[in-house]
């Protein structure tokens, strides 16, 4: 595993490309076995931190980070700080185990909590792939309406904390988070991975209404 992982590391670091199926291997089974429906494909990954570290140093926050793939991924190969919040417990802990095994301990941090649990404004950039999925999916004991409203209140509330938001904060989305992006956030860029679009945001000055 720690030889694998080093040959990963290596690759990422040197911007030779890596298949899914190698990285994930680097899963435990239960998680692997979700990553092509649930966890961002490594080559997304890839473009997408490209897109938030543009300049070294800067910090960005995963929200739904799963297993910590984008996390890893992107400091691995554009360095800088990445932080995940995650729901699952279970999942923060491979996320953790994953970073170790690349030692990526100074580079990113994972918590277990809802996205309010960190503060936005100390951040410079954003991924949101689909985060929100697992209230309507997952096993909790809701039915649908009440799923429904949990997922309407999380989208209101991702719109505002993104409005908030200092500019010329980076916003990149795969899939969406099921909101639209305040009126201040400009589409810098977009690439498409098969039927699916990666959109990087820019956020400018607010227009003010005379």
């Amino acid at each position: 595993m720690m030889a694998a992982a080093a040959s990963i590391g290596t690759a990422l670091r040197w911007h030779v490309a890596v298949s899914d199926r190698a990285f994930d291997r680097l899963l435990p089974s239960p998680v692997r076995e979700r990553s092509s429906v649930h966890w961002t494909p490594v080559s997304v990954a890839v473009k997408a931190a490209t897109w938030l570290m543009p300049e070294a140093g800067m910090r960005v926050l995963d929200v739904g980070a799963g297993p910590g793939k984008v996390c890893c991924i992107g400091a691995l190969s554009r360095g800088g700080t990445w932080h995940g919040i995650e729901r699952d417990t279970a999942l923060v802990d491979v996320a953790r185990a994953t970073a170790e095994l690349f030692s990526l301990q100074k580079n990113t941090t994972f918590c277990v909590g809802e996205m309010e649990t960190v503060q936005w404004s100390e951040f410079d950039g954003f991924y949101l792939y689909n985060p929100f999925a697992a209230i309507l999916f997952g096993p909790a004991p809701f039915d649908s309406n009440v799923r429904l409203r949990m997922l309407t209140d999380q989208i209101a509330r991702t719109e505002q904390l993104l409005a908030d938001l200092r500019e010329g904060t980076r916003v990149v989305t795969y899939e969406g988070f099921g909101g639209a992006m305040p009126d201040a956030y400009a589409v810098a860029n977009v690439e498409r991975f098969g039927d699916t679009q990666l959109t990087l945001w820019i956020k400018h000055h607010a227009k003010r209404h005379r």
